[in-house]
C-alpha cells in the first residue's frame, strides 16, 4: 500500500512528546506514518502526492471548545455590530441595514461592544429615532445584554409593572420604565417573541463559518448553546451532516433551566438522544450533541459574575454585593448528580471564582453519588479562580476551558477594574498559567461570536504576552494608548506549547474524539495545519501574525491560503 499524500521536510509539531518527526505520510483519511523524510518516502508510490514543507511547521488542526458557531445566522442574518467603536458608528449601521430591508418584519443581530455603555446600559430612544414601528432586538458582544427598543418592548408586554425574571434584570429609568436593555435572562422576553432564523439561513450562516473556520486552521468546535435562538440550528447541522457538507468535527451542548430542577433531567437526555445520529459502522457523523450546558453566573460586565469576596463598587446593589448565583445549590448538584450518571457530559459557565466553587461542590456531589467515572465535565471561563480550587480540577478531572484572548488590559478591563478593585484586576483575573502548573487539562477556546475573529494564534499570542495584539484587538480603541501595554498579572503568562496542546488534544480529550483527533498521530485523522512559520523561536508578539498556509480534515485540503495579490481580509477589519 502507498500513501495517497506525503508531506516532508517540514518542522512537525506533533502534539506526541513520543515523535520528532519532519515528515507525515495518508493514506485516505487517516495518518499511515509520522516520522523521517526517509521512514515516510517509503510510503511513496506512482501516484502519491509529495508535498515539500520546505522547513514551514506542521501542527494538528486546532480545537475551538467554547464557540457559537450556530450564532454566525445572526451575522449571516442579521445586524452585525462587531469591531464598531462608538455608538455613532453602531447606529449608523444599523440605519444603513433598515434602508436595505424596509419590509422587514424585525431586526435581529449583534456585537456592540458591552464596554461603550457601562452601567445601564444603551438607550431605547436612540433605536426609536431609527424605527418606531419595527422591533429591533441587538445583543451586546457578550451575548448577556440585548438592546431593545420601544416596539420590541411593546412586543414582549414590558412596562414599568413588569418584574425583572429569575436571573435577569430589566435595566429602568428612575420612574420604572424600561430605558432600551435587558440583561441576562431578560433578553428572552424579547427574544422569545421573535421567529429563529429559517434552516437554509443557518445552513448558510454554518458553511459561511466553516469556510473563515479553515482559514484559521479549525478543525473541531464546539457550541454550548445550540437552542439560543430555537430547534431549526439543530435541524440545520444535521442536514449539513447528511449532505456531506460539514467538514470540521462539530459538538453542541443544550442549555438546563435554573427555573427547574432534576425533573428536566429526563427531557434534556431525550432531546440528545433525538437529535444525535446513531453511531454505527456505516455512518461517521460530524456532528452530534454532546453536552448539557449551565449558566452557575452572569459576567463581570454586568455585575453579575458570582464571587467568594463582595465588588469593590456596586453601590446600586447594595452593601456586600458577590454578584448574581443562578442556581440554587441543592438544585444544581441534584442535576449535575442525575446527568452524571445517565452518563452525559456537563458544560458549565463560570466567570467568578464563587461560580467556579460552587460548580466544583457540586460536580464533587455528583462523584460521590454516582462514583468516579470518565466523565471529563468541563468549567468553561474561569475568569476568577481562588488557588486553593485549582488542584480540585485535577482531583475530579474536570477540564477548564480558558478564555486567554481576554487576558489584556483593553477597554472591557478597564471598564470592570474599579467595580472588582485593583487588586482582583491586576493580580487575580485571567489565571492561565497556574492551571497548567496544578497539573489541571487545560483547553483554550475563543467564546465565538464574543471574541469576533476566532483565531487560536491570537489566543495564543495572548495567553504568553497578556498584551493586546498588534494585528488583533478588538475592545482596544487606541492601541497606542501605553495603558494597554501594561500587562496585568504578567506571573501567569504561558508557555506556546502548553498553549498548543491546550488548542489541539488537550481539548480533543475533553470532547471524547481523541482516539481520532487532536495530534498528528498514526492512526488518527489527517485533520492537520501547515503555518508559515515556526512558532517556537518567535517573539511571542509575532504569533498572532502567523498565517495559515493550508487546512486539511480527513486526508482532504479544505483550505489554501490565495496567493498575495488574491487575499482578502477574512476577518472583516
Amino acid at each position: 500500500m502507498k500513501a495517497d499524500t506525503v508531506f516532508v521536510r517540514g518542522r512537525l509539531w506533533t502534539a506526541d512528546d513520543r515523535v520528532a518527526a519532519t515528515a507525515l505520510a495518508v493514506v485516505g483519511e487517516r495518518i499511515v506514518c509520522v516520522g523521517s523524510d526517509e521512514e515516510v518516502m517509503r510510503w511513496v508510490g506512482d501516484h502519491t502526492r509529495v508535498v515539500d514543507l520546505a522547513g514551514r511547521m506542521m501542527i494538528p488542526g486546532f480545537h475551538d471548545g467554547h464557540c457559537h458557531y450556530t450564532l454566525a445566522a445572526d451575522e449571516h442574518c442579521g445586524i452585525n455590530l462587531k469591531g464598531l467603536q462608538s455608538a455613532e458608528a453602531c447606529l449608523a449601521a444599523i440605519q444603513q441595514k433598515l434602508v436595505s430591508r424596509p419590509d422587514a418584519p424585525f431586526l435581529r443581530g449583534g456585537g456592540f461592544l458591552e464596554a461603550l455603555f457601562p452601567d445601564t446600559g444603551p438607550r431605547k430612544e436612540w433605536l426609536d429615532a431609527l424605527s418606531s414601528e419595527m422591533p429591533i432586538a441587538i445583543a451586546a458582544d457578550t451575548y448577556h445584554s440585548l438592546w431593545v427598543n420601544s416596539a420590541a418592548l411593546a412586543l414582549a408586554g414590558i412596562t414599568a409593572e413588569t418584574p425583572d425574571p429569575h436571573n435577569g434584570r430589566i435595566e429602568r429609568d428612575a420612574d420604572g420604565s424600561p430605558s432600551g436593555c435587558l440583561r441576562e435572562t431578560a433578553q428572552a422576553l424579547v427574544l422569545d417573541r421573535l421567529p429563529d432564523w429559517p434552516v437554509e439561513e443557518y445552513k448558510a450562516a454554518i458553511v459561511a463559518f466553516q469556510q473563515t473556520a479553515h482559514t484559521l486552521g479549525l478543525v473541531a468546535a464546539c457550541d454550548p448553546w445550540l437552542d439560543i435562538h430555537g430547534r431549526n440550528a439543530v435541524q440545520a447541522l444535521r442536514e449539513l451532516d447528511s449532505e456531506g457538507k460539514l467538514a470540521m468535527h462539530l459538538r453542541g451542548a443544550y442549555l438546563a433551566d435554573p427555573a427547574q430542577g432534576v425533573e428536566q433531567c429526563a427531557a434534556l437526555l431525550a432531546r440528545c438522544q433525538q437529535d444525535n445520529p446513531p453511531l454505527d459502522a456505516t455512518h461517521d457523523p460530524h456532528f452530534r450533541v454532546s453536552a448539557i450546558k449551565f449558566f452557575c453566573d452572569g459576567i463581570f460586565e454586568t455585575k453579575t459574575a458570582r464571587m467568594l469576596h463582595p465588588y469593590a463598587a456596586a453601590a446600586e446593589k447594595g452593601a456586600e454585593y458577590y454578584g448574581e448565583q443562578n442556581w440554587e445549590a441543592g438544585r444544581m448538584k441534584a442535576l449535575f448528580a442525575a446527568l452524571d450518571k445517565a452518563q452525559m457530559q456537563i458544560h458549565v459557565h463560570c466567570i467568578g471564582d464563587g461560580a467556579v466553587r460552587q460548580t466544583l461542590d457540586a460536580l464533587a456531589f455528583a462523584r460521590s453519588q454516582n462514583g468516579a467515572r470518565d466523565a471529563r465535565h468541563c468549567i468553561a471561563h474561569a475568569t476568577a479562580c481562588a488557588p486553593e480550587d485549582m488542584p480540585r480540577f485535577r482531583q475530579l478531572d474536570v477540564t477548564v476551558m480558558l478564555n486567554t484572548f481576554w487576558a489584556e488590559r483593553d477597554e472591557t478591563w478597564l471598564m470592570i477594574a474599579p467595580w472588582v478593585g485593583a487588586e482582583i484586576a491586576e493580580h487575580y483575573l485571567y489565571p492561565v498559567k497556574s492551571f497548567f502548573d496544578a497539573g489541571v487539562r487545560v483547553t483554550n477556546a475563543s467564546d465565538y461570536p464574543v471574541t469576533p475573529w476566532p483565531n487560536p494564534l491570537i489566543g495564543i499570542e495572548t495567553a504568553v504576552t497578556r498584551q493586546p495584539a498588534d494585528n488583533y484587538h478588538p475592545w482596544v480603541f487606541d492601541y497606542d494608548n501605553p495603558v494597554h501595554h501594561h500587562a496585568p498579572w504578567p506571573e501567569e503568562r504561558a508557555g506556546v506549547e502548553p498553549m498548543l496542546l491546550a488548542c489541539t488534544l488537550n481539548q480533543a480529550v475533553a470532547n471524547f474524539m481523541e482516539e481520532f483527533t487532536g495530534s498528528l498521530s498514526v492512526g488518527k485523522y489527517a485533520d492537520l495545519v501547515i503555518l508559515d512559520r515556526d512558532l517556537l523561536p518567535l517573539a511571542p508578539a509575532e504569533i498572532g501574525a502567523v498565517g495559515v498556509v493550508q487546512t486539511w480534515f480527513k486526508g482532504r485540503c479544505v483550505y489554501t491560503r490565495p496567493a498575495p495579490h488574491q487575499r482578502s481580509d477574512s476577518h472583516g477589519r
